[in-house]
């Protein structure tokens, strides 16, 4: 029996970026659509909320009630950034994945509950999803059915994390409106006129009549009332990369100030590295220049590393020989994600230094001299002394000696009783018997 997991994250835009400005977090804080006194409510935070501002509200109306209201605008980077967070979590419980939307993902589940053992291992599973997205700020909500309605509607419930038992999809849904099957609005006013107005009212009819009656999209809509949704999951390639980023309230114009707005961008990076185990072997900075314009910079690791210090002190060095040749206002880091190549230490002989202390103090050089300025020597082919030339400094595991070889007879075996042994002489001499 299939079992499917929806992922949904309530209130996509706030989420996105209250985890760029964690300081916002406990404010009055709304997200607004356009510019102006045409800009629109589309998010409200807890604290606003309770002085009855609401989702659709001009921000003028809004301010009104609230003078000292934080008003943000839709940031595309930020959630691009926790839509990623989103689709990283749902792949720590299956394989396949469905990118759905924005703030909703599903996962095809089915069998992974033997791994969460017990009479609770559904709910344990969807239970670890939901703190494996806290660790990465990210607050969603986890509903698991056999079904894609009923787990979607199940992920938007309060009472998250909520898991339909197998079998009860139709029961769940019989009390929810139509707009839950998110239908085509013809569709939708043909039921009402019927006075059909719950899933559980367009499940009773008659099933050989609704397909003549309401078509190829009435004959899907009314399976899933059902709770037999025909629709398989799409599978979704997991991204290459890892981006982080956000839009600045003021535009900066130097690099320490630039480089001060990085550092919470990096230690976001950093967090998802870590859960994920994997370093960072390059990384692309883009930048938003105003009042047009991107910058784009690929800086290079000498190895790959994930420490936030080392990362941002080569991001400093790029930005100080190269200065952006306008203010910033926005910026977007892209990492290219590589994974950490243990090595084996060697048992016998001198100690060796740890392959992730070895990577963190050579991109520290770096950061401190430049990545070209770290490396291994090479030997070149020509008449002048001083000619050298460099590479990447990856040096090989030093092989472990055999252990030394001890002097005399290591082990005696001796045989009781005496067994006859027959011994041949080379070169023609005669051969003898003796016993051992």
């Amino acid at each position: 029996m299939a079992r499917i997991a929806c992922l949904f994250a309530p209130s996509f835009p706030l989420a996105a970026r209250l985890r760029s400005e964690t300081e916002l977090e406990g404010q009055a804080l709304v997200i607004c659509r356009g510019n102006g006194a045409s800009a629109r409510i589309d998010s409200v935070s807890r604290a606003a909320w309770r002085y009855g501002i609401r989702p659709g509200f001009s921000l003028a109306r809004a301010r009104s009630r609230l003078p000292d209201l934080i008003a943000r605008s839709r940031d595309p980077v930020t959630e691009q950034a926790a839509h990623e967070v989103l689709l990283e979590t749902a792949s720590t419980l299956s394989p396949r994945i469905e990118d759905a939307a924005e703030d909703m993902v599903f996962a095809d589940v089915s069998g992974m509950e033997q791994l969460f053992p017990g009479k609770e291992g559904e709910m344990d599973m969807a239970r670890m999803a939901v703190l494996y997205a806290e660790k990465l700020s990210l607050m969603i909500q986890v509903g698991l059915a056999g079904a894609k309605l009923a787990a979607a509607v199940a992920a938007r419930r309060r009472e998250s994390p909520m898991v339909i038992p197998p079998g009860k999809e139709a029961e769940f849904l019989a009390g929810m409106p139509l707009q839950s099957l998110e239908i085509s609005d013809k569709l939708l006013r043909k039921l009402h006129r019927w006075g059909l107005k719950t899933l559980g009212d367009f499940a009773a009819l008659p099933a050989d009549r609704v397909g003549a009656r309401l078509g190829e999209e009435g004959r899907l809509a009314y399976q899933r009332a059902r709770g037999e949704d025909p629709r398989p999951i799409s599978p979704t390639p997991a991204p290459e990369t890892l981006s982080e980023g956000m839009e600045l309230e003021w535009a900066v114009v130097t690099i320490e100030a630039l480089q001060a707005a990085l550092r919470p961008c990096l230690e976001a990076l950093h967090r998802r590295l870590v859960q994920r185990d994997l370093l960072c072997r390059a990384l692309n900075l883009e930048l938003g220049l105003e009042p047009e314009g991107i910058d784009r910079r690929l800086i290079r690791f000498p190895v790959p590393a994930r420490d936030v210090e080392a990362l941002l002190g080569l991001i400093g060095l790029q930005l100080e020989a190269h200065s952006p040749r306008a203010p910033v206002f926005s910026f977007r880091c892209i990492v290219h994600p590589a994974r950490a190549e243990g090595r084996q230490l060697s048992l016998f002989g001198p100690p060796q230094i740890h392959p992730d202390r070895l990577s963190l103090t050579l991109a520290r050089m770096a950061a401190r001299l430049g990545p070209d300025r770290v490396g291994a020597p090479l030997i070149v082919d020509s008449h002048l002394p001083e000619a050298f030339a460099s590479e990447d400094f990856d040096p090989p595991s030093t092989p472990s000696p055999r252990p030394p070889r001890s002097r005399g007879l290591l082990a005696v075996r001796v045989l009781r009783p005496p067994t006859p042994l027959e011994v041949i002489v080379e070169e023609g001499k005669d051969a003898a018997s003796s016993t051992g």
